[in-house]
């Protein structure tokens, strides 16, 4: 996997978590709203199940940044 596409895999992970501030939902649930869908694919960006999500460090070693 191509660098800019890990980045992809952890902005994914990272904007997936739900926030209390944002009313309980997560940022990319907001920005496919506003943004043109093929900007986040572009980015590789791409919303991650709310149980699938790993705000861990063992997120960059399973993606071998680490």
């Amino acid at each position: 996997m191509e660098r800019r596409s890990k980045i992809g895999v952890i902005s994914s992970h990272v904007n997936s978590y739900a926030r209390p501030v944002l009313g309980g939902l997560a940022p990319i649930a907001l920005a496919s709203q506003v943004l043109p869908e093929d900007l986040l694919d572009g980015l590789a960006i791409q919303r991650v199940e709310p149980d699938d999500v790993i705000l861990r460090p063992s997120l960059l070693k399973e993606l071998g940044l680490r």
